[in-house]
């Protein structure tokens, strides 16, 4: 039976929290990952589900590794909320990593707030409707040629809700220009 203990305890012997720094960002992230070879497939399959199941975004690949033929089986948390998440879970149980899982939680939770991101679930938050007068300006912003990040900073916006609306108000924006479709009801 997969816990948190045991996650925790795996974490300390074949994982670990590193700093990963995007070279065209000044800032770093954490990433946690569990590594493990091939041949133990089905208890890594066990971990993953598990953490899926607590709300936890992570990715499960498989790599070559460059000393022996064996390849290895990893999970990575990169979604710094969902680092967040996991280090609560397993902080109890850790032994060996503890210091560097504080540092994680400290940096990552201050990094959140800085953003102003919130550590509730995102389903959990009201669904902003649009307004007439947003739409006009949306499709006025929209056919000066402005980009989804421009217009969705001129109404409060995210670039994605600025896509998806431009996209029901059946207009599909290219690189080069954007194409008018019938508006569908």
């Amino acid at each position: 039976m997969i816990t948190w203990g045991y996650i925790a305890g795996f974490l300390d012997g074949d994982g670990w929290i590193t700093v990963s720094k995007n070279k065209h960002a000044s800032t770093k992230r954490y990433v946690i990952g569990l590594t493990q070879s091939k041949h133990e497939l089905i208890a890594m399959r066990k971990i993953f589900r598990f953490i899926k199941r607590h709300g936890i975004r992570a990715t499960f690949l498989e790599r070559g590794t460059f000393k022996s033929t064996t390849p290895m089986l990893n999970i990575h948390v990169k979604h710094q909320k969902s680092v967040v998440k996991f280090i609560k879970f397993v902080m109890p149980f850790l032994l060996i990593k503890i210091n560097k899982a504080r540092e994680c939680l400290s940096y990552t939770e201050s990094r959140l707030k800085q953003r102003g991101v919130g550590l509730l679930d995102l389903k959990n938050r009201k669904k902003k409707y649009w307004k007439e007068s947003e739409i006009k300006l949306l499709l006025k912003l929209q056919s000066q040629y402005n980009s989804n990040k421009t217009i969705g900073n001129i109404l409060g916006r995210s670039s994605n809700s600025v896509a998806h609306k431009l996209l029901r108000e059946g207009i599909i924006r290219s690189h080069r220009f954007p194409v008018n479709l019938p508006r569908c009801s």
